[in-house]
């Protein structure tokens, strides 16, 4: 039987000492509690599977308390701009879900010890963080990672995507335009979402390596060219096509 505690909207500053201590579940969102001290959070580990500390203005998480939770497997960090993700601070966790992690800079192997996780939600913010400065080899070691969320690109950066992944979600970004190297390796995706990301070209081997695409999400774009062989890759395996809203003046080529 799971302990679930939903500590969430209760102007709370400090973390609490008197819960229970067989918490399998933390909801502390929405909350106040900024940098402040996370030490009481050591008092759950033995437990705590599952924690939230989403949108309460944290932009430091020491190492040292977070790796005491040696049975974590979910962490909520949504709403939050930490300062540095360096390659210590999930050195100690056994994830399999990591939600809405923002930064101002990520070190370039901050998820490679991350090898159990299989659901990823990486906020990049555009006005911080150029597309240049997102390491291409920021998701190496991933190996069970199958669904994948990475929210405000500015543009598709060429990353080395993991090959298992099944599920990739770049809705809401400034992605422009598709080059052919982007999925190229992405043989196992399944499921694609690019909608409303301001995508205006597309080059007719822009999906090229997604033999086993399912379900495309183009919908709410500025897409001004359609190449005819656009969907050569995945002509035997596409069963859902969204472009609603899609198109702009497109010509067919």
């Amino acid at each position: 039987m799971e302990y679930v505690v939903n500590c969430t909207r209760k102007d709370i500053k400090n973390l609490p000492d008197n819960l229970p201590r067989n918490i399998h579940r933390l909801d502390l969102s929405f909350n106040s509690l900024g940098n402040s001290s996370f030490k009481n959070l050591e008092l759950y580990g033995n437990d705590l599977m599952s924690l939230s500390i989403a949108s309460n203005n944290v932009t430091i998480i020491n190492t040292d308390i977070l790796s005491s939770l040696t049975h974590l497997e979910e962490l909520d960090l949504t709403g939050n701009l930490l300062d540095y993700i360096d390659d210590r601070l999930f050195l100690a966790l056994n994830l399999r879900k990591l939600s809405g992690i923002s930064a101002k800079m990520f070190h370039h192997s901050a998820f490679w010890k991350l090898v159990s996780l299989e659901d990823l939600s990486v906020i990049f913010e555009q006005e911080l963080i150029s597309v240049k400065s997102i390491p291409r080899d920021i998701f190496k070691g991933q190996l069970s990672l199958k669904f994948a969320t990475l929210q405000n690109i500015e543009d598709i950066p060429p990353l080395d995507l993991p090959v298992q992944l099944d599920n990739l979600d770049m809705s809401g970004s400034n992605v422009f335009r598709v080059s052919p190297d982007i999925f190229m390796n992405l043989n196992n995706l399944r499921e694609l979402n690019l909608s409303n990301s301001s995508l205006s070209s597309l080059e007719s081997e822009s999906f090229i390596g997604l033999s086993s695409l399912s379900d495309l999400d183009l919908s709410r774009n500025k897409i001004v060219t359609l190449p005819n062989k656009l969907f050569e890759a995945c002509r035997y395996t596409l069963d859902y096509l969204d472009l609603k809203f899609a198109l702009s003046d497109f010509i067919a080529l």
